[in-house]
């Protein structure tokens, strides 16, 4: 595949998509079930099988945590084995961003899971400071009422206040 230097991983993504569904159509094959033994899965048909989720730690003055001491991840809690689906470090107001494949959120113990079972930890240096509650069933894939539109791929989690008094 040639990716321009000027294409954004979205664009690639949905490249990658679209001839994930064209080689398999010609098969005669369900594009969905090849989708997933690549490890490309669409969502509803709207969207590129990707979502964001936004997290924002603060102090317990209401000041954001920053620096590069801070790294954010986030998982998505199965059966058996949680799915680790990222970390980030954090920005100047507090915040870690994630770009998730839908695809991570499936797994053995849980193939056919389209609403994750979210939370989030946070670590200073190799220390865990703060784990959030569990947010089950989070749906990315929400559509407008009236336009069909995806409404959800990116969804912003807390603020998290954070207190590093033991």
């Amino acid at each position: 595949m040639k990716v321009t230097q000027f294409e954004g991983r979205k664009q690639v993504w949905k490249r990658r998509i679209h001839r994930s569904k064209l080689s398999h159509s010609k098969r005669g094959g369900n594009a969905n079930s090849n989708q997933i033994k690549k490890g490309i899965v669409t969502m509803n048909g709207k969207t590129s099988g990707l979502f964001r989720a936004i997290v924002q730690f603060l102090d317990p003055h209401g000041e954001p945590l920053r620096g590069e001491q801070w790294q954010a991840r986030i998982f998505d809690q199965d059966i058996l084995v949680d799915d680790r689906l990222g970390r980030a470090g954090l920005d100047e107001d507090g915040k870690a961003s994630f770009l998730i494949p839908v695809s991570d959120i499936m797994s053995g113990d849980s193939p056919g899971e389209r609403n994750p079972d979210l939370y989030f930890r946070l670590f200073l240096g190799d220390r865990e400071v703060f784990r959030s509650e569990v947010i089950e069933d989070v749906d990315f894939e929400s559509l407008h009422r009236v336009s069909g539109e995806p409404t959800k791929i990116t969804r912003q989690f807390g603020p998290y206040v954070v207190s590093l008094e033991a």
